[in-house]
C-alpha cells in the first residue's frame, strides 16, 4: 500500500512542472483620447492558447516561428473578435487590428490596436476568452485612461462590464 501511494505522489508532483494550476489571462487596455486610439495587450499562457485552437479548430498553432505570423493572424483575429468585444458609446463592436505578438517564457503577449472616430465616453467590454476551455478561467483587465487605472475581473459568471469613462 505504501509503495502505491509513493508512486502516485511521485507522478503527481513530477507532472505538475509541465502545467500551471491557474487559468488566467491578463489584458491591458489603454484609451488615448487625443489620438482617437485604444491599445490593447493580452497575455495568455502559450499552452492554453495552443490547446484552445486545437479544441476549437483542430489546428496545431505554433506561434514561436515568425513565419507563421501570416498563417495564423486571421484565425487569431477572428477568435479575439468573438471573445474580446469592445463597444464604444453604445455602437457596434470596434474593429481590432493585431499589431504583433511576442512570446515570453510560457506566455504570449498579443498587441492590438483599435481606432475610434469619436471620443469614447462609454465602453462595454465582453471578455469570454478561454471560457470555452476552462470553467475556472479568470480574465483580468486593467483599464487606463487619462491618468486613471482601474482593474476588472471576468469569469464564467461575469463576461461583460459596462464602464462610464466620464
Amino acid at each position: 500500500m505504501f509503495k502505491w501511494i509513493n508512486i502516485v505522489l511521485f507522478f503527481s508532483f513530477t507532472s505538475l512542472g509541465n502545467m500551471h494550476p491557474v487559468h488566467v489571462s491578463v489584458s491591458n487596455l489603454e484609451y488615448f483620447k487625443d489620438k482617437n486610439k485604444i491599445e490593447l495587450s493580452i497575455k495568455i499562457f502559450e499552452d492554453d492558447f495552443r490547446l484552445l485552437f486545437f479544441h476549437l479548430n483542430e489546428v496545431e498553432v505554433d506561434l514561436r516561428t515568425e513565419s507563421n505570423y501570416n498563417r495564423y493572424k486571421e484565425l487569431i483575429k477572428a477568435y479575439f473578435e468573438t471573445h474580446f468585444i469592445l463597444e464604444a458609446n453604445n455602437e457596434n463592436a470596434l474593429k481590432l487590428t493585431i499589431v504583433n505578438w511576442k512570446i515570453n517564457d510560457d506566455a504570449i503577449w498579443f498587441n492590438l490596436a483599435i481606432n475610434v472616430n469619436q471620443e469614447v465616453k462609454y465602453l462595454k467590454i465582453t471578455n469570454k476568452m478561454l471560457l470555452d476551455l476552462y470553467f475556472d478561467q479568470k480574465n483580468l483587465l486593467i483599464l487606463k485612461t487619462e491618468g486613471k487605472e482601474v482593474g476588472y475581473q471576468f469569469d464564467y459568471k461575469i463576461t461583460e462590464k459596462e464602464i462610464n469613462l466620464k
